[in-house]
Order: C-alpha cells, then sequence, then structure tokens
C-alpha cells in the first residue's frame, strides 16, 4: 500500500497539482465545539455524516426512530475551517455534512449548511429531521 500511495503522490507531484503534506492538527486545542443535536422525527433510522474529500467520508452518528445523533464539529474561527476528529484525534476539515435515511444517507440526504466565514463561528446545530413524500428534510428544532 505503501508503494502505490508513494507511486501515486510523485504522479501528483510531477502532474503539477500541489501535495501538501501541512499538518492540519490533533485533537481540539484553540477549536470551538461545534455541537451536533439532530432527532429522527422520522419512521425509519437515520445517519448523518460529513464529507472529508471528494472520494471520503464518515458516519458522524445514527439515530433510530424517535432517537438522536448526538456529537460534535469543531470550528477554527480565525480560518473558517470546520474540523470533524476522527478516531484517533486528528483534524479532519469537513467540506460537506448531511442526514439522510440510514444505509441511503448519498442517494437521498438532507445537506446541513455550514456558515463558514473567516472571524466568525459556526453556529451550534440544533435540527429535527424525518423522510417526507418529496425527500428527507431536515427543520431547526
Amino acid at each position: 500500500m505503501k508503494k502505490i500511495l508513494f507511486v501515486f503522490l510523485m504522479v501528483l507531484s510531477g502532474s503539477g497539482i500541489a501535495v501538501s503534506s501541512e499538518d492540519l492538527g490533533h485533537g481540539s486545542d484553540g477549536l470551538t465545539e461545534v455541537p451536533l443535536d439532530i432527532a429522527n422525527a422520522g419512521e425509519e433510522a437515520m445517519a448523518c455524516k460529513v464529507s472529508l474529500a471528494h472520494w471520503f467520508s464518515e458516519e458522524v452518528g445514527r439515530a433510530a426512530p424517535g432517537e438522536q445523533v448526538f456529537g460534535a464539529l469543531w470550528s477554527d474561527s480565525d480560518s473558517g475551517t470546520v474540523y470533524y476528529l476522527n478516531g484517533s484525534g486528528d483534524r479532519m476539515p469537513v467540506e460537506r455534512f448531511w442526514c439522510g435515511p440510514a444505509g441511503r444517507t448519498w442517494k437521498n440526504r438532507f445537506e446541513i449548511s455550514l456558515d463558514r466565514k473567516a472571524g466568525k463561528m459556526v453556529e451550534p446545530i440544533q435540527l429535527k429531521c424525518s423522510e417526507t413524500k418529496t425527500g428527507f428534510s431536515c427543520v431547526a428544532g
């Protein structure tokens, strides 16, 4: 696997695409917590996920009907970047955040907006979500 990754990075480097080994940091020091409280008001299980790269997503939480997804994202107010901390505490920049029916979150998702602006904190996220006739929907609550 290391050999394949090395070859891939060499190809990217030679193609003019910037390859960075920048350390994004570890843990929540210097970041502000963005609490997540997302209620499943629907009749089937729900999952919430973050996209960390256009090819990789991570599940933030899952909730049965009547239950909630509790968790946190982390915000750097200086840059406006929102992070998900993986199991090792590594900071993973969030590209997208969504919830949807478990097992079909990508196909039938509700995108949750993250107001990412330098100098501004991302507000806590408190939603009620459920499947509707037109798809999956989340509202403030």
